[in-house]
């Protein structure tokens, strides 16, 4: 005999009845006459007990399989890296699910969310549990909002007599399991060539700060403030007052022939890096702005490379080397970016001519020609201002 939970929700098996079935959810836990005196601890052991090992169990199959090397195939269909490894995270946990995290990306993942329902819709059908239609499939609802409120509506009674909503008792079991979210959002967020982390982070930023819009002209016109914003912590860094702050990043580079090596390269770079990792904007806004200093930190750096006189005495290749490798510790001490997951590791980037991204016409937009005509145009990678300046000195 089918117990009154499930009949509820095979009644309210809909695609629109989501919140109906929400609301069976308190056959679950209302297991005694709500007058009785242990109704409250019922309604406490349902939630610090049964949601929360089942949370447990989804969720440390997410972290687990999420990793793994060959785990869901379909999700690598997915460009994206973090639309992959979200994919595979939540693929592992509807899984676990049938058996039995957006806010925290910095890219967008909108893709791998819905590959990885869309997968989770035939495991419904071929779970271990899910025979003869007994599993409903759990769906995506990313535009509707109602079964958030909901679970807000859905009034839970406790032990101490305090009167909290089904919402209230969700958000503490995930905020319970902080060490597992954070891993999956960590891996998430790992995204480590300079091309794809532009784009997913312009793609996001356009969508949360433009209304959905594609247009990346708009992204364009955030290069010319980061060049100045740039500009500025370039242009006295080698100087006898700053480049203390920097020389600790720029030891050990190797000279030519036995000479101590010139650290005016590696102490430019890593003044730009330690000024992206300083940007203080809101949380969108700061991931645009350190992905657009990395890609000009890049260009500045292709420039010193192929343009300066005298480079392999002034060891500019080395020095642009060693600031590069020290990437990871300037971000460390940094106060923008210390422990923050949501922040990419600026890396040095050698296919910068060969990164493309999608216009809002369905055409290319050829990053290097974009942001070298930007470079320019403001005279910050020219011969006549920063690298006559600063490093085309006297031999």
């Amino acid at each position: 005999m089918e117990r009154l939970p499930e009949v509820c929700i095979k009644e309210n098996s809909g695609e629109d009845k989501l919140c109906n079935r929400l609301d069976c959810m308190k056959h679950l836990w209302t297991k005694a006459d709500p007058s009785a005196a242990n109704a409250g601890s019922n309604n406490d052991t349902f939630w610090t007990k049964d949601v929360q090992d089942l949370w447990k169990e989804v969720s440390e199959e997410m972290e687990k399989k999420g990793k793994e090397e060959g785990y869901g195939a379909d999700c690598e269909t997915l460009q994206n890296p973090s639309d992959k490894t979200a994919c595979k995270y939540l693929h592992a946990g509807l899984e676990a699910l049938y058996k039995a995290p957006d806010a925290k990306a910095t890219c967008l993942i909108d893709q791998g969310i819905q590959k990885a329902f869309a997968l989770g819709e035939n495991l419904s059908k071929s779970g271990t549990n899910c025979s003869s239609g007994k599993c409903i499939p759990c769906q995506w609802q990313k535009e509707d909002s109602k079964w958030e409120c909901c679970l807000e509506s859905i009034t839970i009674d406790s032990t101490n007599g305090e009167m909290k909503s089904a919402k209230d008792k969700v958000n503490a079991v995930l905020k319970d399991d902080k060490t597992n979210m954070d891993a999956m959002a960590k891996q998430i967020n790992t995204v480590t060539d300079l091309c794809d982390q532009f784009k997913c982070v312009a793609n996001r930023w356009l969508k949360e700060k433009k209304a959905r819009s594609t247009d990346l002209d708009r992204v364009r016109s955030t290069v010319t403030s980061q060049i100045t914003d740039l500009s500025k912590a370039l242009k006295d860094a080698t100087s006898e007052k700053n480049r203390k702050n920097y020389e600790q990043y720029c030891s050990n580079i190797m000279g030519q022939n036995g000479k101590a090596a010139d650290k005016d390269a590696c102490i430019l770079i890593a003044a730009g890096l330690q000024n992206l990792y300083k940007n203080a904007e809101d949380d969108v806004d700061k991931s645009l702005g350190r992905a657009m200093k990395c890609v000009l930190l890049n260009a500045v750096a292709d420039k010193m490379e192929k343009e300066l006189p005298c480079k392999e005495e002034r060891s500019v290749v080395n020095g642009i080397n060693k600031a590069f490798e020290n990437s990871e510790a300037i971000k460390n001490r940094s106060g923008g970016c210390h422990n923050n997951d949501k922040c990419f590791k600026c890396e040095r980037f050698t296919n910068y001519e060969g990164c493309k991204i999608k216009t809002n016409d369905n055409g290319e937009l050829q990053l290097k020609n974009e942001i070298d005509l930007r470079l320019k145009e403001d005279n910050l990678a020219n011969n006549s201002s920063l690298l006559k300046s600063s490093l085309i000195k006297t031999i």
